[in-house]
């Protein structure tokens, strides 16, 4: 790819040290974001409350008895495919299995959970854009917490991108502060000149990034007043984030461990023209916003 192409691009970063030092990075942070407001937003109140805060949680998303059916499906396919992904991160361990080729006969709730019409309509309505199964990652998410001997760096706060980007977990077991919940702050999506004199900064002096995820420093979250948020939270319990605010992995007990679907929707804020949103998006059965731990 082209230096220029990377600047209308879904790179974290642009690979051009002079490009950087123009500007370039908080440049495209700004242009996403013109991008992305003039695609019409959806009147739901969830989308409204994303919108603002920059995640959301919605407990008891499925009926029981099809998240207990979805729950004994994933036992069953774990058991019979190994991990599409293993992820070493410190002494933590993540595995991934994706499920876009999954049997739909044989896993019939995990097939409608991948197409499932409120999901979806969410993320499109996050996404202001059309999605579908296709439109970004489906899968299992397993995770074991080590004894954090190895750092792992994911338990620092960071970025994912400078535009927005959507990640969405469907919990099947129980988020205690023991196995290392997801950490967000709350309204750290929003573009301040706080953030991009940081997205600047961080742009040309690359030791700060890695892979080539934003680190942020706490200096900088509370220039902007910002607090950190742990999401606790029930199994059943569906958590929306926009990745492009602060997050991170909490720390956990060694031997913690929880497990969830995921999905991801991440693309080129720059592609995309002005695609038109439906206007309402369905019942919400529960929203709970800024749950506290415990």
């Amino acid at each position: 790819m082209s230096t220029l192409a990377q600047v209308f691009s879904a790179k974290k970063m642009v690979d051009s040290r002079a490009l950087n030092r123009l500007g370039v990075q908080p440049l495209r942070a700004v242009g996403a974001r013109a991008r992305y407001r003039v695609r019409r937003a959806p009147d739901d109140p969830v989308v409204r409350t994303l919108a603002t805060e920059g995640f959301v949680t919605i407990e008891n998303f499925l009926p029981d008895d099809v998240f207990d059916a979805t729950c004994t499906e994933v036992e069953r396919y774990l058991d019979g495919h190994f991990p599409t992904l293993l992820h070493s991160l410190g002494t933590t361990t993540l595995q991934q299995w994706f499920l876009a080729s999954l049997d739909g006969q044989r896993f019939p709730h995990l097939d409608a959970w991948r197409r499932n019409a409120r999901v979806l309509g969410l993320g499109a309505g996050a996404e202001r854009r059309p999605v579908g199964p296709a439109s970004g990652g489906v899968l299992v998410e397993d995770i074991t917490i080590g004894d954090y001997s190895l750092a792992d760096e994911q338990t620092r706060l960071h970025v994912d991108s400078v535009f927005h980007a959507h990640k969405v977990w469907l919990y099947l077991t129980d988020v205690t502060e023991e196995n290392a919940p997801l950490v967000y702050v709350p309204r750290s999506h929003h573009l301040d000149a706080v953030r991009l004199r940081a997205e600047y900064r961080d742009s040309v002096d690359p030791s700060r990034c890695i892979d080539p995820s934003r680190r942020v420093p706490d200096a900088e979250m509370e220039r902007r007043g910002l607090t950190p948020q742990v999401v606790t939270c029930p199994k059943n319990t569906l958590v929306i984030a926009d990745t492009r605010g602060y997050h991170a992995r909490a720390i956990g007990q060694d031997g913690g461990h929880r497990r969830a679907l995921y999905m991801f929707f991440r693309s080129n804020p720059f592609r995309y023209p002005w695609p038109r949103t439906r206007r309402t998006l369905g019942p919400v059965r529960r929203a709970v916003v800024g749950r506290r731990p415990g």
